[in-house]
């Protein structure tokens, strides 16, 4: 066939990868997490017509909060598009409790999802940037104890635990 006819079925191709990747094998897990980029390439695409459930972050600062909105807009007009059926869960991430603007906009987002936001955030942490710079979870650079109770680790333990009820 010519090039073009090829490429008019690339992005259905692409957004199906990881159906068609995982088919195989998804038998074998309770959960498969796919963590995305925050922008909305064709693998963010092919995370969402995959997914059963969506674990959305949400930034508690003035920036995410002022994208937010463009952002969930998009998303939708793509599940709609695809037909899809999600769970969603809401999680507020960069949450931190000292400063004033932070705790107003958890609140926000509280009041603005509702049920669908996760009563645990995930606090702003410098474990979280020295996990990425080693190439790690957060959860193997600094697993979460029961002796500290106040790291981020703990934190995404707690949310794990809220969404799944294990």
């Amino acid at each position: 066939p010519p090039p073009l006819l090829f490429l008019q079925f690339l992005p259905y191709l692409r957004e199906d990868f990881l159906s068609r990747t995982l088919a195989s094998v998804m038998s074998q897990y309770q959960a498969i997490v796919i963590d995305t980029s925050a922008y909305f390439t064709w693998l963010v695409k092919s995370a969402l017509r995959f997914a059963t459930d969506v674990i959305f972050p949400v930034a508690c600062n003035a920036q995410c909060y002022e994208s937010l909105m463009d952002n969930l807009s998009m998303i939708n007009r793509y599940k709609n598009n695809i037909s899809a059926v999600w769970n969603i869960k809401y999680v507020r991430t960069l949450h931190n409790k000292e400063q004033k603007l932070s705790d107003q906009i958890s609140s926000m987002y509280k009041e603005l999802f509702g049920d669908q936001c996760c009563n645990t955030s995930l606090r702003v942490a410098a474990d979280g940037d020295k996990a990425c710079i080693e190439r790690q979870s957060i959860l193997e650079y600094s697993p979460p104890s029961d002796s500290d109770l106040g790291n981020l680790a703990r934190d995404y333990y707690e949310v794990i635990k809220e969404i799944y009820g294990r």
